[in-house]
């Protein structure tokens, strides 16, 4: 007896969700990013048994071996289209994080070097201020112990200013440092929101060979023994 059965209808695929990582840089704060949204799940519906044995009433017509084959070949590959792009969103998720978490450690150190540079200057007046008070401390220096106070704390200053002056150069090196950070960050960032945009691209075109999949073949009727021969020989094809 000959079996029956009706092609059930591949699920539709949504656009791969990405969000553009802010460029980040010295002196200012970049903005948080988006928090990406999950990826669409690819499944194909199983028919209950009340689809497999009902006949649609747009087509009833059974389905040749070639009119089988067809739609079976479209459906193998837009399966694994749609495969390949969850995989191509995974890797974009994951490689997303990477950034996100780059950016945060730019950020921090940002937010480290503009504390830094706010520490330099306090030191940079408070110095400056107390070469004034030193230098009317020299002018009221009259007897030796006075002048020997006033040379124990300009030997403090002298000392501060040394300190300082290498701070600066630290922070200096530092800044560079950063700088070059952010600049290959940066580089990064272009090609990354490309390869987002090309993974959304593909989605719409393998949209609409689902559509038109599910125009032609959607629930048509064909011959399991058929079925039988066309797995074989898809299968064969690597």
């Amino acid at each position: 007896m000959v079996q029956i059965t009706s092609l059930s209808v591949v699920a539709t695929v949504s656009a791969v969700s990405f969000f553009a990582v802010a460029s980040a840089a010295f002196a200012q704060s970049a903005p948080a990013p988006a928090k990406p949204k999950p990826a669409p799940r690819v499944e194909k519906p199983q028919p209950s048994a009340a689809e497999k044995t009902q006949a649609p009433a747009r087509n009833d017509k059974i389905m040749s071996i070639d009119e089988l084959r067809a739609c079976m070949k479209t459906q193998k590959g837009n399966e694994e289209e749609a495969a390949a792009i969850k995989r191509d969103q995974a890797e974009f998720t994951r490689d997303q994080e990477a950034l996100r978490t780059e950016q945060a450690a730019v950020n921090k150190i940002n937010d480290d070097l503009r504390i830094r540079a706010g520490g330099l200057r306090a030191e940079r007046d408070a110095m400056s201020s107390r070469v004034a008070e030193l230098y009317a401390m020299a002018e009221a220096a009259k007897t030796e112990e006075q002048k020997a106070d006033y040379e124990k704390e300009r030997a403090k200053l002298t000392e501060r200013n040394r300190a300082h002056d290498e701070a600066t150069a630290k922070f200096n090196a530092a800044q560079q440092e950063q700088a070059a950070r952010v600049s290959a960050l940066n580089a990064r960032i272009g090609p990354f929101n490309e390869r987002g945009k090309t993974i959304n691209d593909r989605v719409e075109p393998l949209q609409t060979k689902v559509d038109s999949w599910r125009e032609s073949c959607g629930n048509r009727r064909y011959r399991e023994e058929d079925e039988a021969v066309v797995k074989k020989e898809l299968a064969s094809i690597k």
